[in-house]
């Protein structure tokens, strides 16, 4: 959900102002402590243009129905992401290494 989140709209400020859903409940969606309901999923599916099944199912962004350039754009997002998770890593890291040092 975030992958598509941050390729479709980028923030969820943004997300949550056009569909309407509220920030703490779209957060809780994306970190899976709430299941999206059917009917908020079909609509930000409408707004979009994502795949339904995809988001509920899962699966290879390979399978999904998403168009090309928006897997490209979840892709890119992704990629992002484990740049920016490699980047805490590694200052956490550094601040360990210092406290031990």
């Amino acid at each position: 959900m975030k992958l598509v989140r941050i390729a479709v709209a980028g923030t969820q400020a943004a997300l949550c102002k056009k569909t309407g859903i509220k920030p703490q409940t779209w957060n809780q969606y994306e970190r899976g402590r709430s299941r999206i309901p059917i009917d908020t999923a079909i609509e930000f599916a409408r707004i979009y243009d994502v795949d339904l099944h995809w988001l509920y199912m899962g699966g290879p962004l390979e399978e999904s129905r998403f168009p090309q350039q928006l897997r490209d754009a979840i892709r890119e997002a992704a990629r992002r992401e484990a740049e920016i998770s490699e980047s805490v890593k590694d200052l956490d890291d550094d601040a360990a290494d210092q406290a031990a040092g």
